[in-house]
């Protein structure tokens, strides 16, 4: 089987060597998508690998182009055209999991590195930043707090969301209030550099603040943009390209720029970092806006990350008091009638209700019901009502509660759309509804971020909100907002949110197996794959990521896809609709055991396949059939045409490291979840190479999952592509598997 590992369809190639969280699942097979590989630990290339001392650079206006970005050579400074990044400023660039970044006005873009244009991932329109810059782990930005005081704070940046996230202030006495605008922050580094009036500074990632470790300005720079690169901190200043010394600040000039821009904006390593890109989902939702354009009512589609809407139609006059969805079927209302909504166009079918009686406030649905919210009587008592979605009419529920909302006051509350639990913001508070009874329960407030009326929708997994002119993310349970995204293309605020596409298929599996030997067998600590259809939301393909660990633990779901292994919750690396990649708990299992895929909610199917204590195979490179194996010093075993440059044959008489999936319980218990494991087989497997038995000195579990067996290749064996065979307790690796060896 091949070690495109969680990826058949694909070769993983020499760029592809970078790993999240460090483990051999990188290897299991998936569908065609961004692959990683490594072996239980961060590989980086060597410099002598890399490509020519060249960055790639963002300049100033010259030659006709507004913003050319394109190749500098870090030693001769000649700038080499790539494309013109389009109009206004930007304020730097930096790198994340693999793609080059800018960032404009508090929005975050994805750079094409072979043409220059962008793609808006999202952010906040006017979240200025004055610098921008990453280090190896992440994004970061250099802005004011909100206040009047202008405090220079340190920014995370979510690549994937475009959203800032305040870390700390960087120090009064660095960069005084109000005077956030000539910094500069570098990137490729695992550090965090600034610049700032001729002082180089060391910033912490954790606090924002920041210290002194040197000064530039003996040689005059005012400004510099840091690069890390090949082991060298470069300095774009001015019209010319320097070196720094990043334990003195000291800049040494070098070559002036020529062939382009008279000065640079912003440098990042080329070739980019290996990594994986960040999800981006196609987290679409349908959207009822506010007046906009000469349209009335405008309905249509609205990206939850960037903000972008794209137009349906006219939902018509007068006032609509939300969306909601039963039964596939999206419903708005209006002054006490039901309509259902026509999503190709907008068009609305009068589904029935009596004019006037009630009126409601608001209008949302739970996965089982359409519910509304009215102030009943004399009194106007705020009250819970439902729906009928076949004819309009409406049943009283019971009060929301005096405490929660005054009598008379039913006005600007809002009920969520899309989760199994009714919520509703009144007042800047989260509140969870009980539809038995009415009743209010304050579960939060999403007061300090200063939102006083919310649309909350739940959409693979994640609660967005719809508020003022943005999208933000809802902490259920604190109520916290979180906003990334102002939306642009159309009206100036939501009224309503309604998940895109409106029913959530059914999960249906059609295979599970071992993940690399590919056999319809399943062993407790294996990784596995399940394959079947509407297996995860549409649109929605992507690995885990840092911000899906816990508190050290393996995540058991990813956006509201996850998986239960004889009724345990599984560990869920890999999503999209046609395939899951798991790594199943440790509990013992036998027999004929039940496997569940469930999508947000929507619960599949049993799926019945056969468990054994172990499921033996090897991890092998892109497709196979050689196995994934190091040499001691870590560098990759294989013929040097497998990854020139990168693999070399293993040699008799050397110890080499196989890596292996499914070899079952260790003598240190499999610890459920976390990221750290360890614990050696007994008895040892036997192993062959070339038909030859090899000596093995060591078996243990070395990451979740990932099996290392340190191997002594037999001296007697000739030169060539050796088959290479594991045997344990009676069950053999996959077939074909080949270490290649030399004299």
């Amino acid at each position: 089987m091949s070690v495109e590992g969680k990826y058949r369809g694909r070769v993983i190639a020499p760029e592809d060597i970078a790993f999240p969280r460090n483990f051999i699942a990188q290897h299991i097979r998936k569908h065609a998508t961004t692959g990683l590989l490594t072996i239980g630990l961060l590989v980086t290339l060597a410099a002598s690998l890399e490509a020519d001392d060249r960055a790639y650079m963002l300049g100033t206006a010259a030659l006709g182009v507004q913003n050319p970005l394109g190749i500098v050579d870090l030693n001769t400074g000649v700038f080499t055209l790539i494309g013109n990044m389009g109009s206004g400023g930007y304020d730097g660039l930096a790198v994340a999991n693999g793609v080059l970044y800018a960032e404009q006005n508090g929005l975050l873009y994805s750079v094409n590195t072979t043409n220059a244009s962008l793609t808006l991932i999202g952010g906040l329109t006017g979240n200025n930043l004055a610098t921008f810059g990453s280090t190896t782990t992440g994004l970061y930005g250099l802005g004011y707090a909100p206040g009047s005081n202008q405090v220079a704070t340190l920014f995370s940046i979510n690549p994937e969301t475009g959203a800032l996230t305040a870390i700390g202030p960087i120090g009064a006495n660095i960069i005084p209030n109000g005077q956030t605008y000539y910094q500069r922050l570098s990137v490729g580094s695992s550090t965090l550099y600034m610049e700032s009036s001729s002082n180089l500074y060391l910033i912490n990632t954790t606090t924002g603040a920041a210290t002194q470790v040197g000064t530039t300005d003996s040689n005059d720079y005012l400004s510099t943009v840091p690069l890390f690169e090949n082991g060298t901190y470069y300095a774009g200043s001015g019209s010319e390209i320097g070196t720094i010394n990043i334990t003195t600040g000291q800049i040494t000039p070098g070559s002036a720029l020529s062939g382009g821009p008279g000065s640079l904006v912003g440098l990042a390593p080329d070739p980019l970092p290996a990594g994986a890109p960040p999800a981006m989902l196609t987290a679409n939702a349908y959207m009822l806006g506010t007046q906009a354009q000469g349209v009335a009512n405008p309905f249509g589609v609205v990206d939850l990350n960037s903000g972008a809407f794209t137009l349906i139609g006219n939902m018509g006059s007068g006032g609509y008091d939300g969306l909601a969805v039963a039964n596939g079927v999206l419903y708005t209302e209006q002054n006490g009638l039901l309509y259902s909504v026509n999503t190709a166009n907008a068009n609305l079918t009068l589904i029935g209700g009596v004019t006037g009686t009630p009126n409601l406030a608001t209008f949302g649905s739970t996965t089982t019901g359409l519910y509304g919210l009215t102030g009943a009587g004399s009194s106007e008592v705020a009250t819970l009502v439902s729906i009928n979605p076949q004819t309009g009419a409406i049943a009283t529920i019971g009060p929301i509660g005096a405490s929660v909302i005054p009598n008379g006051q039913t006005y600007y509350q809002r009920l969520s759309v899309g989760s199994s639990t009714l919520y509703m913001e009144s007042s800047s508070n989260l509140y969870t509804i009980n539809t038995a009874t009415g009743a209010a329960t304050q579960v939060g407030t999403t007061d300090s971020n200063d939102y006083l009326s919310s649309v909350l929708l739940l959409e693979y997994g994640t609660y967005y909100v719809g508020t003022g002119s943005g999208i933000a993310t809802l902490n259920v349970s604190t109520g916290q907002i979180s906003p990334h995204s102002s939306i642009f293309g159309g009206p100036g605020s939501p009224v309503g949110l309604a998940p895109d596409p409106l029913v959530t298929p059914t999960p249906a599996v059609t295979l599970v197996a071992n993940a690399e030997g590919g056999v319809a067998a399943i062993a407790p600590n294996t990784w596995v794959e399940i394959k079947g259809s509407n297996l995860g939301p549409a649109g929605d393909t992507r690995i885990w990521g840092n911000s899906d660990f816990v508190g050290g633990q393996l995540p058991t779901s990813l956006d509201g896809l996850s998986v239960t292994v004889n009724g345990v919750p599984a560990y869920v690396y890999y999503i999209s609709p046609t395939q899951v990649n798991i790594l199943t708990p440790p509990n013992a299992i036998s027999g004929s055991v039940p496997v569940q895929v469930s999508d947000n909610g929507v619960i599949g199917a049993n799926f019945m396949v056969q468990a054994q204590a172990e499921s033996p195979s090897f991890f092998v490179f892109g497709g196979g059939p050689y196995i994934a194996a190091t040499h001691a010093n870590g560098s990759y075993i294989g013929s040097t045409s497998l990854y020139p440059g990168l693999t070399t044959p293993a040699q008799p008489g050397e110890t080499i490291m196989l890596y292996a999936n499914g070899f079952g319980p260790t003598s240190t218990p499999v610890v459920s979840g976390s990221v750290t494991q360890s614990g050696t087989l007994s008895p040892m497997p036997v192993i062959t190479i070339g038909g030859v038995a090899a000596t093995v000195t060591f078996a243990g579990l070395v990451s979740p999952g990932e099996f290392q067996f340190n191997v002594v290749v037999p001296p007697s064996l000739a030169n060539g592509d050796q088959p290479t065979m594991a045997m344990y307790n009676g069950l053999t690796t996959q077939a074909g598997t080949l270490i290649t060896v030399q004299q």
